[in-house]
């Protein structure tokens, strides 16, 4: 083994949080946090260096091919003091480089081992130390070598990830019957690797017999994951993280329960009604009872005075409603809410020619019209809601108006 001191580019050290002043000196065969330590590795063979952990530590190695050899495919191995593997990995890190994330629960003396794969195995590096926060739920890092149990979630939990080309990580846990859960994945804050591409699976056990309960790629911040559950029957249930497409890298998940809102009825005063309104995280959520449940938040509509339909009604009048937005394919509905769920008179989704929602509504045309007292109460009951697919948050604008009918 050689190791040097050299200036490696001021823009990596300070992506990687670590100062120019703190390089390894001459000789120096220790890792420690902070330090960036420079060696080679031969062909065929191996490069060692010597990293003592703390009670309750958590460190990340990264190592990064030389100016000299930019092709090196490097590989990084852990060992503790028997001399046993506890982790390796490739291609974990930023670009198809080695990383690996350990929490150690006792003061040891552990041995980090640099190597290369294939014809082009050998060449310069650098391997860079840093401290990362672990989750506030299972110790340490979760990776694809083992089921992390997050325990019995009842407020907010956060667990890194670590997530390997081709591979998956799972963890388990439990939740109260009937809450819901929110669950995501986000940026790993100090880390230097490329944003990874997240997939998020919630399974019904773990395992080639395991069942999909519901997935999802990109519907939260960014590139990264987004799922609702609940309400929580007693089930075995796991999370699955993965990368899309092979893309690798490190990640936090978060596991929270949540109260969902009861949805309060914006009121329309009159049949000229446009207003720029939003659907967020914060609003009422419609559940979905598929196979796959899906979770839509919506927005609801009342008509403040039912005098504004009874009247359309007596005129003969169409009542026009429209819902557009530039963040979400908006959904509208006609109808009023039941015990069962809310009941669609009308619906649509996309007019002639645009993504744009168009309802006409004609209330001669509905089944009361021959009875007057029907009628009236049956419109005194119309509700509008407003929605998009599954997780669509955005801005978006309502109108409402009256129009004469084409056969007026």
């Amino acid at each position: 083994m050689r190791l040097r001191k050299r200036n490696i580019g001021l823009a990596v050290l300070l992506a990687a949080g670590v100062s120019t002043a703190a390089l390894a000196a001459d000789g120096d065969q220790a890792l420690s946090p902070g330090i960036v330590v420079e060696g080679s590795v031969a062909e065929g063979e191996e490069t060692s260096f010597e990293v003592e952990f703390e009670a309750g530590e958590a460190l990340q190695f990264d190592a990064i091919p030389g100016i000299a050899t930019p092709d090196v495919d490097l590989v990084l191995m852990l060992k503790d003091s028997d001399g046993n593997t506890i982790s390796s990995d490739d291609d974990s890190g930023s670009g198809l480089n080695p990383r690996i994330s350990f929490f150690s629960s006792d003061d040891e003396t552990y041995t980090l081992v640099v190597t290369a794969f294939g014809d082009d195995g050998a060449g310069d590096f650098s391997v860079i130390t840093r401290t990362v926060e672990n989750g506030s739920g299972a110790a340490g890092t979760a990776t694809s070598n083992e089921i992390v149990d997050l325990g019995r979630i009842d407020g907010r939990v956060e667990q890194a990830v670590s997530i390997p080309v081709e591979g998956e990580v799972a963890l388990s846990f439990s939740a109260e019957p009937g809450s819901y859960l929110r669950v995501f994945t986000e940026p790993r804050p100090g880390f230097i690797s490329e944003e990874v591409d997240t997939v998020l699976s919630i399974v019904r056990g773990y395992g080639s017999e395991n069942h999909i309960v519901d997935e999802n790629d990109d519907g939260g911040e960014g590139l990264f994951s987004r799922v609702l559950l609940g309400p929580i029957l007693d089930e075995n249930l796991s999370i699955v993280v993965r990368g899309f497409a092979e893309t690798s890298g490190s990640a936090n998940l978060v596991v929270e329960t949540f109260v969902p809102t009861k949805a309060v009825p914006v009121q329309i005063t009159a049949l000229d009604y446009a207003v720029r309104a939003e659907l967020s995280e914060t609003s009422p959520i419609v559940i979905h009872p598929t196979d796959r449940r899906r979770y839509t938040p919506y927005a609801i509509y009342d008509f403040a005075d039912p005098a504004l339909l009874r009247d359309l009604a007596a005129s003969g009048d169409r009542l026009v409603i429209t819902a557009k937005s530039d963040a979400f394919d908006a959904y509208l509905e006609l109808g009023f809410d039941t015990a069962f769920g809310f009941s669609t008179v009308t619906e649509n989704d996309d007019s002639e020619g645009s993504l744009d929602a168009r309802i006409e509504f004609n209330p001669t045309g509905s089944p009361f019209a021959g009875d007057p007292q029907e009628l009236n109460e049956w419109l005194g009951r119309l509700q509008i809601r407003v929605s998009g697919p599954e997780n669509a948050t955005g801005e978006y604008d309502i109108a409402v108006s009256r129009e004469a009918s084409p056969s007026r």
